[in-house]
């Protein structure tokens, strides 16, 4: 249950980033803006939703999975309930940041809930289960269209997107426990005899072993997993976690991976969310805007390959 509600977390999450992308012109022409400026409602939040995670990540590793998801969830919310009500460009901006970086924690946290509460061989299954999740919540751009075409206004998409938010922050505080758990200091070091009969002279010798069992906790009451706060790990540094995280850079593997990830990542996003919608709705070709969502089979292909 837990590893449903924080994948579809993840689709909610990216769908609210990537989804509203058929409104750039429509926010151009209400706001009276540029549709270059419009397109910046889908690229700020975006950045917003990268640097998040150099907050939450720490913190959840300091005070639990647990609240931080919580936490998360209700920034997100008011951030999205916030952007159905806003009347200006500046509003909407603020409000598209908040829920952007709210958000940001979707995409490390079920890794690491994975990683707490699966053995080591069943977590690449469940981890591609969040992947499709994740990847699902950048088709959220057709529905967007559909609102449009049924003669709705941008508006419903946020009101959608805070319905499911709030039902499942509601499931969150239920189901998602805290999964955090110190191993090490669990492990029960003891010294216990062991007899050792010799066959040789029938005498019996003990020769002490050094015997390590991991210790299991009770099991919580479902009254105490609703507990708000986690467990806090004194020797997490959040601070030196956050400038850490800017050495990746200078292994060279992780370079390549996070330049090559980021460049087609990021072309794609460019192409799919800004590009396309302003391109096609421009002469010679004058699709309406609530058409520009029909672009997502393009990304259901790049998904594939």
């Amino acid at each position: 249950m837990i590893l449903i509600i924080c994948s579809f977390y993840s689709f909610l999450a990216n769908a609210a980033l990537i989804g509203p992308s058929p409104y750039i012109d429509l926010w151009a022409e209400e706001f009276d803006i540029s549709p270059t400026k419009a397109s910046e409602l889908i690229s700020y939040p975006n950045l917003a939703f990268g640097f998040g995670s150099l907050l939450f990540v720490p913190l959840y590793l300091k005070i639990g999975r647990r609240p931080v998801m919580l936490i998360s969830l209700i920034v997100y919310c008011a951030g999205i309930i916030g952007a159905s009500q806003c009347t200006t460009y500046g509003g909407l901006m603020a409000a598209r940041v908040i829920h952007g970086f709210g958000s940001s924690v979707c995409e490390a946290l079920p890794v690491q809930l994975v990683n707490d509460i699966f053995f080591l061989h069943e977590r690449g299954e469940r981890i591609g289960y969040y992947t499709v999740c994740l990847c699902l919540g950048t088709f959220a751009s057709l529905p967007a269209g559909y609102i449009l075409a049924g003669g709705y206004g941008w508006r419903l998409f946020f009101y959608v997107e805070f319905a499911f938010g709030a039902a499942l922050l509601v499931l969150a505080f239920l189901f998602v426990e805290e999964t955090s758990y110190d191993r090490k200091a669990a492990m029960l070091i003891s010294t216990v005899p062991v007899d050792d009969e010799k066959a040789s002279n029938g005498m019996k010798n003990q020769d002490l072993v050094e015997r390590s069992d991991a210790g299991v906790p009770p099991r919580k009451s479902f009254v105490k997993t609703l507990s708000l706060w986690g467990r806090i790990d004194h020797d997490v540094p959040v601070f030196t976690m956050m400038a850490r995280s800017f050495t990746y850079f200078l292994v060279p593997q992780a370079l390549w991976v996070i330049a090559s990830f980021g460049i087609n990542i990021g072309l794609l996003a460019l192409a799919y969310s800004y590009t396309f919608p302003i391109l096609i709705t421009s002469p010679p070709y004058n699709w309406t805007v609530a058409c520009t969502s029909l672009t997502i089979p393009m990304e259901w292909q790049a998904n594939l390959v």
